[in-house]
């Protein structure tokens, strides 16, 4: 059997959701199935610079096959169309105009798809917002299981999406919310599909005192994983730990790990640590006083179950119904939708640390019960028959 892995991005050093459940899924299905990788060349998704050489190249048994990104983009002048398409309602040349500027625009991995069509059984299409995705499944409908990782943003209404959720032969959803909200928008539930989530491996070890010798945290922490920008809800979290820091007489620190791709003054209590290796970042995540997950889109919310797995707990945006869902189910952490919300989590997890291991525990157990890589690759071959 040989499989496409159609992604915006793919690399190690790669640390966005949807990619690195890509690579994750691939990297383990390559021990049943001859498993490739159609990607573009680039690294940073906000401007999509060719970072990588254009070619083959294998990542840990994985043939990945980059295109050149022909047209870059200029994040202010992206922003500015995105703002026309997105808050009124504009023609389908418009909005398919957007796309080739939302990138990545590599045609030659389209081209690939196109001609490269009937070697492949299937292809996985991962993401529905960029590129290569609305672009690669409209070649090959009926051979293409699509993972949206969609969430309710402007730009899943958009006429030119719709397509792809009728057309595709299987659909691979991160979470039951998201199941609920494609099913709600688009009345397609009689296309077969699966909740296939995503497995989470448990760290053999946290090696905490090197990580904080290595970069010089010396006090308790929250922590925040990924990328740091507005639509995360970065900023929010920085302005309410601000406000925090003031009201509250708590020795405690913040420290961000990702890209920062917004402006933040510097303080001595908050700490960018940029992209760190993963044995790091358990050790991060292990000795936090908790994760902070503010992001009020997600369609999986990796970063809650990376916290649980390592027993600790996490404050999560309620605005976002897949960390709440998570949150309530697995008793693992607590929500906030203000300030005051917000700043009661933080004084009761870094108050109480009987309560804290409480929390992280429950999470760890509900990881531990419904995030085996086992179930997940399973589902994804049982997606697969279907299109045989």
């Amino acid at each position: 059997m040989k499989i496409a892995f159609v992604v915006q991005r793919y690399g190690e050093n790669i640390t966005g959701g949807s990619e690195s459940l890509c690579r994750n899924i691939a990297e383990r299905m390559v021990k049943k199935a001859d498993v490739e990788i159609i990607t573009s060349c680039a690294n940073d998704y906000i401007t999509w610079d060719n970072f990588y050489n254009e070619g083959e190249e294998v990542i840990n048994d994985v043939l990945v096959r980059r295109f050149s990104v022909v047209e870059t983009r200029e994040i202010n002048s992206f922003n500015k169309l995105s703002d026309e398409v997105l808050l009124t309602r504009q023609p389908f040349s418009k909005q398919v105009d957007w796309v080739l500027k939302q990138g990545p625009n590599s045609p030659g991995s389209i081209e690939f798809i196109r001609q490269n069509r009937d070697k492949y059984d299937a292809f996985i299409f991962f993401t529905y917002l960029y590129y290569p995705t609305y672009f690669g499944l409209q070649l090959v409908p009926e051979k293409s299981i699509f993972v949206p990782t969609a969430h309710d943003e402007p730009a899943i209404y958009l006429d030119i999406y719709k397509a792809l959720f009728f057309m595709t032969r299987a659909i691979a959803f991160n979470t039951e919310k998201e199941k609920d909200l494609v099913h709600r928008l688009f009345k397609n539930d009689y296309i077969p599909n699966d909740v296939t989530g995503t497995g989470i491996d448990e760290p053999e070890s946290f090696d905490v005192i090197s990580f904080r010798e290595k970069y010089k945290i010396n006090k308790p922490y929250i922590l925040n994983m990924g990328r740091i920008e507005e639509g995360k809800g970065s900023k929010k979290l920085y302005d309410y730990f601000c406000k925090f820091k003031n009201d509250n007489r708590i020795d405690l620190d913040l420290v961000f790990t990702g890209q920062l791709l917004i402006n933040i003054e510097k303080r001595e209590d908050v700490k960018f640590l940029g992209f760190i290796p993963e044995d790091e970042k358990c050790a991060a995540i292990r000795d936090a006083e908790a994760v902070i997950v503010p992001s009020p889109f997600e369609s999986l919310a990796l970063a809650q179950l990376e916290a649980w797995i390592c027993q600790t707990p996490t404050i999560s945006n309620s605005d976002c119904e897949v960390t709440k869902s998570h949150t309530l189910k697995s008793k693992g952490g607590l929500l906030f939708s203000n300030y005051p919300e917000f700043a009661d989590s933080i004084r009761r997890i870094a108050k109480n640390s009987k309560y804290r291991n409480e929390l992280g525990f429950s999470g760890y157990n509900y990881v531990k019960n419904n995030y085996t890589w086992d179930t997940v690759i399973k589902k994804y071959f049982d997606l697969i028959s279907l299109i045989q």
